[in-house]
Formats: C-alpha cells, structure tokens, sequence
C-alpha cells in the first residue's frame, strides 16, 4: 500500500506540473495537495523508505514553490540514509532561484517603496543561494546555464541596490572557470 500511494503522489505531482503549465492554478494546487498527502501516508506506511520525501521535494520545490518545505523533505530522506547527488542540489539550485526571481519581480511593485530594499536583499541572498549550488553540480545537465541566469539576476539586483544607496555598482568577481557566452539576459528589475 505504501508502495502504491508513493506512486499516487507521483500521479498527482505530474498532473498538477501539467496543469500549473497551461494556467490552471486552482486544479495545479488541487493536484500537489493530492500528491503531499499521498506522499505523506507513503512515508508513514513505510518510515524506513526515503523516497516519499524526495518525491515531496520535488513537489514542495517545482509545484508549490516552497524551497524551505523542500530542503526539510530532501533533509528527512538524508536522515533515512539517501546520499544526495547533483540531482537534488540542483533542485535546491532551482528553489532558490525561483524564490529570487519572486523577490525581484516584487522590487517592481514596491519600487520606491520603504520595502524596496529589503526584497532586493532577500533576492541577492536566494541569488548567492541558487549560484552556490549550482557551481557545485556543473556537469550536471542544465546547470551551467541556470548559473549563468542566476548571476545575471544577480548582477540586476546588485545594480538596482547601488542604485539607491548612492554608490558606484561594481560586479561581484566571478569565479575563475568559464563557461559558454552567456545568452541574452531577461531583466527583471
């Protein structure tokens, strides 16, 4: 039975994947609420097994995006004994991003704002989150160039902060490996 519900969730964290893609949101949350449930009972059913929890973290990660939920998840599996491969640091990679995104397209609407500084500050740290783990997996499928959209996401932000104190902006040094030209960034700011 734990087996089955494990694959339940599975069903219902590529059904709400696929819904979140075409904009039906409501029916998107239906379906990870679904998942988490199911992969809930399956880590009850079997509490040695670890794999219900890399299966919440994905959906904590991609569906409802909560990278906190997601690296207590991928923490859970670890304390069962799952060795974490680039697979998840690259997930993780991809929660921070996506939350430093988030924050930066709140810097738009607060723009001006007392708040302002305070989102530019919690992007820049999702930004140094996200190219932390990703130089740590680059031979891992697309992570080279998630990290190259995540420091140009954070060389915006950097900019946007300079901006408002007043000071010359001056790039955070990268490291010394290369990677390919960078394509053409999307500004967020």
């Amino acid at each position: 039975k734990g087996a089955l519900r494990y694959c339940d969730g599975h069903l219902h964290r590529i059904n709400g994947e696929a819904r979140k893609t075409h904009k039906q949101n409501a029916e998107a949350r239906h379906e990870f609420t679904e998942a988490v449930s199911a992969f809930r009972e399956a880590a009850e059913l079997r509490p040695a097994w670890p794999d219900p929890f890399l299966g919440l973290m994905r959906t904590f990660i991609y569906g409802l995006d909560d990278v906190d939920r997601g690296a207590d998840a991928l923490k859970q599996a670890q304390g069962l004994g799952y060795l974490a491969g680039e697979r998840e640091t690259v997930q993780l990679a991809d929660g921070y991003r996506s939350r430093a995104i988030a924050f930066a397209r709140t810097v738009r609407k607060v723009r001006g704002m007392a708040v302002e500084q305070e989102y530019l500050a919690r992007s820049a740290k999702a930004y140094r989150q996200s190219i932390d783990l990703y130089s740590k997996v680059l031979g891992y499928a697309d992570a080279p160039r998630s990290l190259r959209a995540a420091r140009t996401g954070l060389e915006q932000v950097e900019q946007r902060k300079s901006e408002l104190s007043g000071a010359p902006h001056r790039p955070e040094r990268a490291p010394t490996f290369r990677l390919a030209a960078p394509q053409a960034a999307q500004p967020w700011l």
